[in-house]
């Protein structure tokens, strides 16, 4: 499957878009700044499918492969006023991985085992102020490079879990989720 899609600027990230015009939080709104639509070009491929495993009982898996570029994507850039960020235009991001799932199902019983792998990179070097990281060069910048993990983006992400059906209305579940990899900052 290919798929591409755009976004035009939400109106909090047109309100701070830019350095003259950055702001502590995105609550109010001005006249339209020159940032452009997002545009994500997205290709998909995989395969699912279920097996019998024993009497009223089914396997199902799934496992899908995919890729998004995203062009003129927006980020938070800090200010250089401290406490104060914007909007801008970073260039091209990039999301790919992988998404595998069994899931195992009989008439009470239901279990589930899920793995993403999610590499998320910067695709463009881009400058921007971070006074306070210790990386920062001597004007309070620091560089992010491409090939730059996206931040808060998980690499790595696994939810398992099962559920029983006690009675028609009382079913007992028991989920997890485990994250790793996950940078916060750049």
């Amino acid at each position: 499957m290919v798929a591409v899609a755009n976004r035009t600027p939400t109106p909090a990230e047109l309100s701070c878009a830019g350095p003259s015009n950055s702001c502590s939080l995105a609550n109010f709104f001005v006249g339209d700044p020159d940032l452009k639509q997002v545009v994500s070009r997205t290709f998909e491929a995989g395969l699912r499918g279920s097996i019998p495993v024993f009497e009223k009982g089914r396997l199902r898996y799934s496992l899908a492969l995919y890729r998004s570029d995203l062009d003129d994507d927006i980020a938070f850039i800090n200010s250089p006023v401290q406490g104060r960020a914007f909007f801008a235009n970073i260039g091209s991001t990039r999301r790919q991985g992988l998404d595998a799932e069994l899931r195992l199902t009989t008439d009470r019983w239901l279990a589930y085992i899920n793995y993403s792998f999610i590499d998320a990179t910067f695709q463009n070097t881009f400058v921007e102020a971070s006074g306070n990281n210790p990386a920062a060069d001597l004007n309070g910048n620091i560089t992010v490079q491409a090939g730059s993990r996206l931040p808060s983006i998980p690499a790595h992400q696994l939810k398992v879990g099962a559920t029983y059906k006690v009675t028609a209305n009382w079913t007992l579940g028991a989920p997890a989720t485990v994250f790793a990899g996950v940078r916060i900052t750049f």
